[in-house]
């Protein structure tokens, strides 16, 4: 039975509270920070999916600048060879 008194004095503390607001300036303050810092989420973002673009370019070229590399290797041993059994 004291348990139960407990726990009717607790919840009954509750009744009677009153939401708090904030003042308006102080909300205002509240949303454009909270817009700033999603505005420099947006550009880290940005950043990112920029950086990721150039690495993925660069990559891209020096993968295909040595394919071609390795086709004048082989055109330059194809050309030695047929220049060392020269029939004429």
């Amino acid at each position: 039975m004291i348990m139960e008194d407990w726990k009717d004095k607790m919840m009954n503390s509750l009744e009677g509270m009153k939401r708090v607001e904030p003042q308006e300036a102080v909300f205002q303050k509240i949303r454009r920070k909270i817009r700033m810092e999603s505005l420099n989420k947006r550009q880290w973002l940005a950043v990112a999916a920029t950086v990721t673009l150039v690495l993925s370019a660069n990559l891209y070229f020096i993968i295909t600048y040595r394919s071609s590399l390795s086709d004048v290797e082989k055109q330059d041993a194809y050309s030695t060879i047929v220049s060392d059994y020269n029939i004429y």
